[in-house]
């Protein structure tokens, strides 16, 4: 039977102070985080299970077996699972007095099981590691550094090992309490209303049956803001919907086309927004580039295309690092023995002074093995017609000069890999092989657009699907250090050797700048870890492959 120190912490409270718990307003206080050693690093940390009857349960951090959770640029959400120590089922057999001194009625932990029971989590660094020093010790509030999670807890596992129900463990799933709210009620959403609430546009005064479909549509870009703020506004979760600047601007797109959209009666807002984002091009300034929508570690919202995560992890004028390249990892274990000869030219690029840019430190950032993958066969993509029909002139259209597979490495390269450093004779070379084959469109892929037959349509289902192709199905790698808050999907890093090596064009591939698409969080009882994955959809040189001549 596990001590006292391993046991979740019981916690009781008054019930009135947790009535509001199905909302995010009381998550960024750090009132009760301890400092806590997760390995050889104190930390500020707290894991408790709170809900809407006013129960709550902490979770010391001796009871917790695993708590893992992942941020993907694939999933504007995060989401995860704990596992916690709990004997005979302590953490729900618990005895509590039901009234305190002062005579407040108090209550004990109970799942609910119906969505309403939610995970808090918070993970700080200490700003001094020495948490005898002083009881006081500050952590780094600050987003970049600062895990605040609220999430919603939407199953519950009690695991028996067969020893005996002293060794019993309960798992929980979670993922982002916003996504829940959005994948768990009806939307009812449409752009009408969107429009009206978008425009101030004295014609939207009239009924919706007066209007055009031109005038009950909005950009796409607009309509996903409007989605946001009706379902995940301050009505809903008791805080505003905000969005992400960059000095003075928005860094939010709002898209080349409009669109005229009702939700059907079994379509959820995560289902709407899922629609809207798959509609959804980069402006005309922006060359109708994918976009990724992004929510930020203090709960700002962005929507931007490709081409500016490159734009601002790498300043081309003064060839430095820019502010969203943000750490540096090191290949170890090469060239320990030759520390006097000169290392090759670095195949990323630095800026110092500014303590929150290309962070490298040897405990947290030296990689000792690690997974790098090429796009295979299969993932490669071809050419691709866009079948549509045109219901103003009666006539079948297709689209195929943007599809081209060499125009669209070419705008890949123009557009996204031109931002990115390379080497200073040929620059960065988008990383994407092609063959005669392909070229000459003896491989093709063809799509039907049903009756949406302009452009914005076609490149949306045609070429920029091949653009996300060889952004994330290229050059990858993964690779596990230990554990940092700061580390999130929607960065890119810094992938270098730290000594001297035998270049090769091996090399080429492998170092440069990655886009993080996917950070996992990893808390055991052996330490903090991170698994990290990212893509790299260039070279750092030309390696002059052969494609003209290759049959």
């Amino acid at each position: 039977m596990p001590g006292s120190e391993h046991k979740p912490k019981a916690l009781t409270v008054p019930v009135k102070d947790l009535q509001s718990t199905d909302n995010r307003t009381d998550i960024d206080t750090d009132g009760e985080a301890k400092i806590e050693q997760l390995d050889d690093r104190a930390f500020k940390y707290r894991v408790e299970l709170v809900n809407r009857d006013g129960h709550r349960l902490k979770i010391s951090h001796g009871a917790i077996e695993e708590l893992v959770f992942t941020n993907s640029i694939f999933n504007w959400w995060t989401e995860g699972y704990l596992i916690y120590k709990n004997p005979k089922d302590w953490s729900e057999r618990q005895s509590a007095e039901s009234e305190d001194s002062l005579g407040t009625e108090m209550t004990t932990w109970r799942f609910r099981g119906d969505g309403r029971d939610y995970i808090r989590i918070y993970l700080d660094p200490i700003t001094d590691q020495d948490p005898n020093k002083n009881l006081m010790v500050p952590g780094f509030e600050v987003p970049v550094y600062t895990i605040k999670l609220f999430c919603c807890i939407y199953e519950v596992e009690d695991i028996s090992v067969n020893e005996g129900d002293g060794k019993k463990s309960k798992k929980i799933s979670f993922w982002d309490q916003r996504y829940h709210a959005m994948q768990e009620k009806n939307s009812y959403w449409n752009t009408v209303d969107a429009a009206t609430r978008k425009s101030d546009v004295g014609t939207f005064r009239q009924p919706a049956s007066h209007l055009s479909n031109s005038q009950r549509s909005v950009s796409t870009g607009l309509a996903i803001q409007d989605l946001l703020e009706t379902h995940l506004g301050e009505a809903e979760q008791g805080v505003p919907i905000e969005f992400e600047k960059d000095g003075e601007e928005i860094t939010w797109d709002p898209g080349t086309t409009k669109i005229f959209h009702h939700a059907g009666g079994n379509e959820t807002a995560a289902d709407t927004l899922d629609y809207l984002l798959k509609c959804h091009n980069s402006s005309d300034s922006t060359k109708q580039q994918p976009c990724i929508l992004q929510v930020s570690r203090d709960d700002k919202w962005s929507l931007l295309p490709f081409d500016e995560y490159y734009t601002r992890a790498y300043d081309k004028q003064l060839k430095q690092a820019d502010g969203w390249l943000s750490e540096i990892f090191m290949i170890a274990g090469e060239g320990a023995n030759e520390k006097n000869r000169i290392p090759p030219r670095p195949k990323t690029p630095r800026k110092g002074g500014d303590w929150y840019f290309n962070v490298y430190n040897e405990a947290t950032n030296n990689v000792n093995d690690y997974e790098f993958t090429e796009m295979a066969y299969y993932d490669h993509p071809t050419s691709v017609a866009v079948h549509a029909y045109d219901h103003s002139s009666g006539q079948f259209v297709i689209h195929q000069e943007d599809g081209d597979i060499s125009k669209a490495k070419q705008f890949f390269q123009s557009t996204v890999v031109d931002k990115a450093y390379g080497d200073t004779d040929s620059g960065a070379k988008a990383a994407m092989v092609l063959n005669k084959a392909k070229i000459e469109n003896k491989a093709m892929t063809s799509v039907f657009a049903g009756s949406s037959s302009d452009r914005a349509t076609a490149l949306n289902i045609g070429r920029n699907e091949t653009i996300k192709q060889m952004m994330y199905l290229g050059n990858a790698i993964k690779f596990n250090v230990k554990g940092m808050t700061n580390r999130q999907a929607g960065r890119l890093i810094s992938v270098d050797r730290q000594s001297y090596y035998n270049e090769t064009d091996y090399d080429s591939k492998i170092l440069g700048c990655y886009f993080v698409t996917m950070v996992t969080h990893k808390i055991t009882t052996e330490g903090y870890f991170n698994e990290i994955i990212g893509v790299k959809p260039y070279h750092f040189k030309d390696l002059k492959f052969n494609e003209e001549g290759a049959v």
